[in-house]
């Protein structure tokens, strides 16, 4: 049965204010299972469907769902451990973008 969640991300990346983040209503159908979900933020996240005064989610952002981190990457997205979370708010906020491709597995031949 799908009913509508609350979604929180992390702008890291187009977020103007340290610590920004943008609450996505999003469908959820548990039996779709978390990748249908992520899609779903992706989608949602976006002002022309979810229009809010913050930037939309775009890749190099994370996704908060069920305790877990979800990087956002060029192709897809990657869970991530609480120590890369760590390191990754370490880097520069403009580097934060071009490190996504670091764990992103179709991006080589692209």
């Amino acid at each position: 049965m799908v009913e509508y969640v609350k979604v929180e991300v992390e702008l890291l990346v187009s977020g103007a204010m340290e610590d920004e983040i943008r609450n996505v209503i999003v469908p959820y159908d548990p039996e779709k299972g978390v990748a249908d979900l992520l899609q779903g933020v992706f989608l949602y996240g976006q002002n022309d469907i979810q229009p809010q005064k913050r930037p939309c989610v775009s890749v190099g952002e994370v996704i908060r769902w069920a305790g877990d981190k979800w990087l956002v990457l060029v192709y897809g997205f990657h869970n991530l451990t609480e120590e890369a979370h760590r390191v990754y708010l370490e880097l520069p906020k403009e580097d934060r973008c071009l490190a996504t491709y670091k764990f992103c597995s179709n991006c080589s031949d692209k």
